[in-house]
């Protein structure tokens, strides 16, 4: 045998063991047996009549509330304290008239809340808090002094 035809046997027999270790491998990664047990009797998982009870779903808090604060009751101090369910709140101050709100900090955590205004009003950006009392002071344009409120998580 030459030289020429020596290789190009050892190339055909390398291709030949090759393609043998390929549908070797093949088989091995999928084992059609347990494929075929698993799926059959097997219903989706949106269906759940006749199976039992569904486990319970706890009452999830919004991840974002809106609070409606009315600047007139932080001004005469009817409005003392909120009640909230999410870690971040969202403020629209509502009859503000001259007495624009400048800035919000939460002396809790630290947090400076940037304040937006347009058209409907005056806003605040996402206020952070933190679980329990959390104390906001607000200042106003013609008002000297903080006024402070009350958000509780």
């Amino acid at each position: 045998m030459g030289k020429l035809q020596e290789l190009k046997h050892l190339t055909w027999m390398t291709g030949v063991f090759a393609l043998l270790l390929f549908a070797v491998n093949l088989h091995s990664m999928f084992d059609f047996k347990s494929v075929a047990q698993t799926t059959i009797g097997r219903i989706p998982a949106s269906i759940t009549e006749g199976i039992g009870a569904s486990p319970a779903v706890e009452d999830v808090a919004p991840s974002i509330e809106k609070l409606e604060v009315s600047c007139d009751q932080i001004l005469d101090h009817t409005l003392t304290a909120l009640k909230v369910k999410s870690k971040k709140v969202q403020i629209q101050f509502l009859n503000c008239g001259d007495q624009l709100p400048l800035e919000l900090i939460n002396l809790t955590n630290g947090y400076q809340s940037t304040l937006f205004k347009s058209q409907a009003g005056i806003y605040s950006d996402l206020v952070s808090l933190i679980d329990g009392a959390n104390e906001i002071h607000l200042r106003l344009e013609k008002v000297p002094t903080p006024l402070k409120l009350q958000i509780l998580l």
